[in-house]
Order: structure tokens, then C-alpha cells, then sequence
């Protein structure tokens, strides 16, 4: 209507290249892909796909934790050598929780556990989702370490991410398709960093390690 002739081929822009070719990857095989695909291969469109193409980084590391004051102790210490060797500010670095208390003891909470172990250490950490107040004033580029339920991470993304507890996640309340695609969003939130480590090697989790 402008007098402004457009063409071109119409293509859907719904691929994640946030995530390197590794945690893209990772994330393809655990819902059951063949292979990774990035944006504009399965169109035919080459230029698009190339152009877009993720960058490599490490793998995502799956780490076995005999209880879970080990897995906090190994959370700590991996969190600050990624910062100190990488040089990732805090604000980038962010773990996800599946259950806010733990399974053997529900008065414990598991974000405030996380919290006081990355702070023991020097590491200043937030609890982003601890209530109404701190959901409404989050600010990711505060320097802290976030800490957040997957659920509440939909949306965002950081460089370097450790997921908690996702050995707990059990059909029962939940389907084994909304676990996959809460796996899936929490995977995804990562860029170019992803750690998980469990306290039990669950069904899901040998799913994960393939």
C-alpha cells in the first residue's frame, strides 16, 4: 500500500541460537531429536542457517553428588572456579531449583540452603523468587547470583546455569511430558554453561546422560 515492493521466502523464527551447538544439542537429544536443527535447515534456507549457526562451548556436565550437602559443596566451589576462569560476572550465573524444600526433610528450605552455601563462600547471591516483593523487584542485572525456581526463569537466559534437583522430578502429580518440557526450559535457559548435579540416578536422570 506503500508503493514498496517486499518479496522474499517466509520462514518461522521459532529455534532457540542463544544456547552453544553443545547444550543445543544436549537439549535436542533429551527430547528425542535425531540431531540438532537451527534456524532456516529445515527450510532450505542455507544463508539463514549458516548465519546463525551457534558457537561451540563445553559440554553440559552431569555430576553425581553423594548427598546433598556434597552437591551444595560442589555447587560453591564449580560455581566460583566458572567465574574466576571465565571471568562471568554474577549476574549471569543463576540456579534453578525444581522443589522448594528437600524431599527428606521439609524443613528445609532448598533456595535458602543454596543461598547460605554460595555466601560461606563470598559468592553474594539472590533469592529472586522468595516472595511477592522479590518476583516484582527482580532486577537480573543486579550482581548476584540468581536463584530461582525453572518455572520462573520461562523467559530469561544466562551464561552459566546450575540445575537443582531435578532427580526429583517423579510422575505422579506430574505427567512425563510436563517433566520433559520443564527439563527442556531449564536446560535452555543456559548459554554457554550448563552443570547438573544429583544426589540419585533416577530414570530421568540416565535419560539425561544419555
Amino acid at each position: 500500500s506503500m508503493g514498496v515492493d517486499v518479496q522474499g521466502k517466509r520462514f518461522s523464527m521459532h529455534y532457540m541460537y542463544r544456547n552453544t551447538k553443545e547444550i543445543a544439542g544436549f537439549a535436542a537429544r533429551f527430547i528425542g531429536n535425531s540431531r540438532e536443527t537451527f534456524p532456516g535447515e529445515e527450510h532450505g534456507q542455507q544463508e539463514l542457517f549458516d548465519y546463525y549457526r551457534p558457537l561451540s562451548g563445553p559440554a553440559p556436565e552431569l555430576k553425581p553428588a553423594g548427598s546433598f550437602d556434597e552437591l551444595l559443596a560442589y555447587l560453591a566451589d564449580q560455581l566460583k572456579r566458572v567465574m574466576d576462569k571465565y571471568d562471568i560476572p554474577r549476574s549471569q550465573i543463576a540456579v534453578l531449583y525444581t522443589r522448594d524444600t528437600l524431599p527428606s526433610n521439609k524443613e528445609q528450605r532448598v533456595p535458602l540452603l543454596i543461598k547460605e552455601q554460595l555466601e560461606s563462600k563470598g559468592v553474594l547471591a539472590r533469592w529472586s523468587t522468595e516472595n511477592r516483593e522479590t518476583k516484582k523487584n527482580y532486577d537480573i542485572s543486579t550482581n548476584a547470583v540468581t536463584i530461582s525456581t525453572i518455572h520462573s526463569a520461562k523467559g530469561l537466559d544466562y551464561a552459566c546455569v546450575f540445575l537443582i534437583g531435578l532427580e526429583w522430578l517423579r510422575p505422579g502429580g506430574w505427567s512425563r511430558e510436563q517433566i520433559d518440557r520443564l527439563v527442556y526450559v531449564a536446560i535452555t535457559r543456559a548459554r554457554t554453561h550448563l552443570f547438573i548435579p544429583y544426589t540419585e540416578e533416577t530414570e530421568l536422570i540416565k535419560r539425561l546422560k544419555g
